[in-house]
C-alpha cells in the first residue's frame, strides 16, 4: 500500500479513537501497547506516557490480550 494510504488510515484511526466515548488499547503481537485513547487513560487513571510502549501486563496485570493475539483464546 502507497505510503499516502497508510497516512490516510492512520488517521481515520486516530479520529475514530479520539471521537468515540469507549475506552480502546491496541496491543502488538508481543502484548506491547501500541496505542490508547483518552478515555482508556482515564478510566485507567494513568497517563499514556506510563502505557505505551510497555507491556500490557503491566498496566493489566490479568489482561488476556496476549493469549488473545496468539489464538490461544477464539
Amino acid at each position: 500500500m502507497p505510503e499516502q494510504g497508510i497516512a490516510r488510515y492512520k488517521y481515520i484511526f486516530n479520529e475514530m479513537l479520539r471521537m468515540t466515548d469507549d475506552g480502546f488499547i491496541v496491543v502488538d503481537k508481543d502484548g506491547i501497547v501500541t496505542d490508547v485513547n483518552d478515555q482508556y487513560c482515564d478510566f485507567l487513571g494513568k497517563p499514556r506516557e506510563e502505557i505505551v510502549g510497555f507491556s500490557i501486563l503491566k498496566t493489566i496485570s490479568n489482561s488476556k490480550m496476549v493469549d488473545i493475539v496468539k489464538r490461544r483464546y477464539s
